[in-house]
């Protein structure tokens, strides 16, 4: 319509013509207002608006924008005030994400062909009466001969032919809590009428086999439980205050977070339940707070709660009595904690909240604005939410489309949208919570309809759609995965950790981490981007009752919450933190720092030790002087004795050769076999020397010379051998008998002395083994006896003598030997016994062997030597060859005294040398 003027001849118009143009104007003004008038009611034409009360509410806000296909939104748009009469700006923001979702789809030319998808807004006013009253309502849409109540806004039996008819819900979303999702999916499942939720979180929802056509697009809060015991150890906390709603998404978070907080040592002090909007919230928020004062060593808080009516609550209580609290937060709390009350400053700033991650969506908030310019008249979510924020109510809008003109008061659209793009939590769940159920409507058409444009479903089969939903799989605008798993939960899992800040006068949330279930480490967390209040130091203020027991302690006098350590004594360790009991190190281990055990070095006697040098160089010069000895007594051999003078050399040294051997067996390592080997020849040791002592005495030769002529026929040599093998043959059977006898004892033993594990043989002295003791020293004293008496006999090297002197210093030194060998211990037994027989070694040297040795050597520098009176001389006189020759042994007078004479001649040679 164009209406031209022509001003320029405007003088030349009388009066009545000009009124007749001013009229003409206004007319055409009026008709183009019509115009567009009438255009807004036909774009309206679609959409059912409700604001009335009913029996469950004072004020029931439904919206319907009719389709072929239905997907009801059954959440919270309103602020819970007044009735839930004022729609809240995350409620606004929630409408505009629900219709965008949807007209997404109703612009894919794939569903184009087939139908378009209406909505229905349902505020929930977050009552559980009310959404299930809803629930019953959606239900008794499908069933047949359902009661039609009068509240309901439509009942079943409405013909579809109507263009006004409000199709069943093909789906729901919803609803924003779970204390009223619960049983409102158990309602929805009876029938498999799928549901999708975009924020409760509680795990009771993962249940499949209770919710069968449950989905959600947020993850449990198993996982957000996960997330906050993260932060806990992240800080090094294990005293926790908890308090939660009194609603299954608080009991349930709580309880799941005492359970698998006992798992990780970190103790929950004292839960407890605060109830959603109820006539004892008040009073029980004071008495929980006095609870908290109580306890002081607990500053950390966790918060499983609501943060509207039940969090700044919380946080106001606390500030009234000058409460100083971290406080940790769940989900619920970003965004609204940015909306407290600047008044609580003080006690908001520096909470710590696990927040799902949250999206910008500019093309969202493009499509709100474009929203807002072209459908302001006909949403009544926008006009409650003016009427009652800026006291406005829009009937127009200016033609640069950036004012919405109302009845003296304007409101500037840039301002309306700079608020809402400052988008709630959880928005882009909820977009993507909507679009799994379009694709799934579209999903459902393309199945039963194949290429049938005019395919009309008045029905949809609610089983193969929830079953559609179960499989549908698609990347959000954010790139992100959308799948359920078997329980209908999301697959893609992803929180942010935020810090709530004082900033410029208002709270704000600023990312300080993020935890993915995906990575090998889940948390990741910048400390130092943390604004943590004035009063509060990270490194001095630390929310424990009693400081972890570490490595190498364990807990004890534990009460409650708190406890002491103890550092673990002994052998024994700990090897991880806060261990109930110290552990015992296994044999051939040890522990030096109580924390980890290590294999203990096994020592034994060495020839590097002190004491193994000392038996080295005394036993070395023993072997040593025997050696020489015996080359001695061999190169002085014919001096000593013609008849069998080579089996009495060996004889006199063999024994002082074993006895300085015998030391070298103690620098080796101890083996069962070795260890009986030591222990033997020290008795076959003492033995031999008793029995050797024993046999050289007069009266032992005497009674072998009597007794065994008739066994034994020869020499005195071989009799003494076969008297000395009986001897041993005696001593070997007590032998015999103890090691019988100490069988079932460990022959090596190992003692754990420090940080090594000292290995010797067992060589104390046992009933048994006293009797292998008892028979050499016995028969020693017989030895000392018999020589004693003997000793001052005439013998060409004073033998007699000697004998006497060698016995009786060997029963001192066994004297000495059995008290020392008692009280020692460890390895000073053995080197007690090894020195015991290098003394018994030394003392038969000095005694017996070197003496003769010494007078031979001086009787051969004057080439005078004769026999052992006892033996037959090796040189005869001339007349007795002769006798011999022929054939007789009788010695005569004459004969006797020449010996004699000679004997005696060469004695008082030799002593006067």
């Amino acid at each position: 319509m164009i209406c031209l003027i022509d001003l320029g001849n405007v003088h030349n118009i009388n009066a009545s013509e000009f009124y007749f143009q001013i009229m003409k104007i206004f007319t055409l003004l009026n008709l183009f207002v019509v115009y567009v008038s009438s255009q807004n009611l036909n774009k309206c034409q679609n959409i059912k608006n409700f604001d009335q009360k009913d029996e469950y509410s004072e004020n029931r806000l439904t919206s319907i924008t009719l389709g072929n296909y239905t997907i009801q939104a059954l959440t919270t748009f309103t602020t819970g005030e007044q009735g839930c009469k004022i729609v809240s700006r995350d409620g606004l923001v929630r409408t505009y994400a629900i219709k965008y979702a949807i007209d997404l789809a109703n612009n894919d030319t794939k569903l184009k062909k087939w139908a378009k998808i209406g909505m229905r807004l349902d505020d929930d006013c977050g009552s559980l009466p009310i959404t299930m009253a809803r629930g019953i309502e959606i239900v008794s849409l499908i069933r047949e001969n359902s009661v039609c109540r009068a509240e309901f806004l439509q009942c079943s039996n409405s013909t579809s032919n109507d263009s006004s008819y409000m199709h069943p819900a093909a789906g729901i979303i919803g609803t924003s809590m779970s204390f009223t999702t619960i049983p409102l999916a158990s309602l929805m499942s009876l029938y498999l009428i799928p549901q999708i939720s975009f924020s409760a979180s509680s795990r009771l929802l993962s249940k499949v086999e209770l919710y069968k056509s449950f989905f959600r697009t947020i993850p449990s809060d198993v996982n957000q439980i996960s997330v906050m015991l993260d932060v806990i150890e992240a800080f090094n906390w294990n005293y926790i205050f908890a308090i939660g709603s009194d609603d299954d998404y608080g009991k349930l978070g709580i309880s799941e977070l005492e359970s698998r907080a006992r798992n990780r040592s970190i103790c929950i002090t004292e839960t407890h339940y605060v109830a959603y909007k109820s006539q004892s919230t008040s009073s029980r928020i004071t008495s929980i707070v006095k609870n908290m004062i109580a306890n002081s060593k607990a500053l950390i808080v966790v918060l499983f709660c609501y943060v509207e009516n039940l969090g700044d609550l919380i946080l106001d209580e606390a500030k009234r009595n000058g409460v100083k609290r971290i406080w940790l937060t769940s989900d619920a709390w970003n965004p609204p904690a940015s909306n407290l009350n600047v008044t609580l400053k003080d006690q908001a700033h520096g909470i710590l909240s696990v927040s799902l991650k949250s999206h910008k969506l500019p093309k969202f908030v493009k499509y709100m604005t474009k929203e807002i310019q072209t459908d302001f008249l006909c949403n009544m979510w926008l006009q409650n939410f003016l009427k009652n924020t800026y006291k406005c109510e829009p009937f127009d809008i200016s033609p640069d489309k950036l004012t919405l003109n109302g009845n003296n008061c304007t409101v500037k659209i840039n301002d309306l949208i700079k608020e809402l793009s400052s988008l709630p939590g959880k928005t882009s769940n909820l977009i993507d919570a909507v679009t799994v159920l379009t694709r799934a409507i579209q999903s459902y058409l393309e199945i039963n309809c194949n290429s049938d444009i005019n395919c009309s479903i008045p029905t949809l089969d609610y089983a193969s759609l929830t079953n559609i939903v179960k499989n549908v799989t698609f990347n959000n605008s954010l790139h992100e995965l959308i799948k359920f798993d078997v329980n209908g939960d999301p697959e893609f899992i992803f929180y942010t950790i935020e810090n709530l800040q004082f900033i410029n006068n208002s709270f704000k949330y600023i990312p300080i981490g993020n935890w993915s279930k995906t990575r090998v480490k889940s948390l990741i967390i910048d400390k130092k981007s943390i604004k943590w209040p004035s009063w509060f130091n990270i490194e001095q203020n630390t929310s424990r009752c009693s400081e972890d027991c570490k490595k190498g302690q364990y807990v004890t006098a534990k009460i409650g919450c708190c406890w002491k350590c103890e550092n673990c004594t002994d052998n024994n360790y700990s090897d991880t933190i806060m261990a109930e009991t110290c552990k015992t190190c296994e044999v051939g281990n040890h522990t030096e720092d109580h924390i980890v055990c290590k294999v203990t070095p096994i020592k034994w006697l060495k020839y590097s030790d002190t004491e193994g040098i000392a038996i080295i160089v005394v036993s070395g010069v023993g072997l040593l002087l025997n050696v020489l000895a015996f080359i001695l007594l061999l190169k002085l051999r014919s001096f000593l004795s013609s008849d069998g003078s080579l089996p009495c050399i060996v004889l006199s040294c063999i024994l002082p050769f074993f006895t300085f051997v015998f030391g070298f067996l103690y620098i080796v390592k101890p083996t069962v076999y070795l260890c009986h080997s030591r222990n033997v020849i020290f008795f076959l040791l003492l033995m031999a020397y008793s029995s050797v002592l024993m046999i050289k005495t007069k009266i032992a030769r005497s009674y072998l010379e009597s007794r065994l002529e008739y066994i034994v026929k020869g020499h005195l040599f071989a009799k003494q051998t076969v008297l000395m093998i009986i001897l041993m043959l005696i001593e070997v059977g007590s032998i015999i008998a103890w090691i019988i006898a100490d069988s079932k004892k460990d022959i090596v033993q190992a003692e754990q002395v420090n940080f090594e594990i000292q290995k010797r043989c067992f060589v104390d002295f046992t009933a048994a083994r006293l009797v292998s003791t008892f028979i050499p020293f016995i028969l020693l004293i017989i030895a000392t006896c018999c020589a004693f008496q003997e000793r001052n006999n005439e013998h060409p090297f004073y033998e007699p003598k000697f004998l006497s002197f060698t016995t009786i210093a060997l029963c001192i030194i066994t004297v000495a030997f059995l008290p020392t060998f008692k009280y020692v211990k460890g390895n000073f037994k053995g080197i007690v016994m090894v020195f015991t027989t290098c003394v018994f070694g030394f003392t038969y040297m000095a005694c017996l062997i070197l003496p003769k040795i010494y007078v031979v050597h001086a009787r051969q520098n004057r080439k005078d030597s004769f026999s052992d009176p006892y033996i037959k001389p090796s040189k005869v006189s001339k007349p007795e060859k002769e006798r011999e020759e022929n054939g007789s042994t009788e010695t005569t007078s004459s004969d006797i005294k020449v010996k004699n004479k000679k004997l005696t001649s060469s004695l008082k040679s030799s002593i006067k040398t």
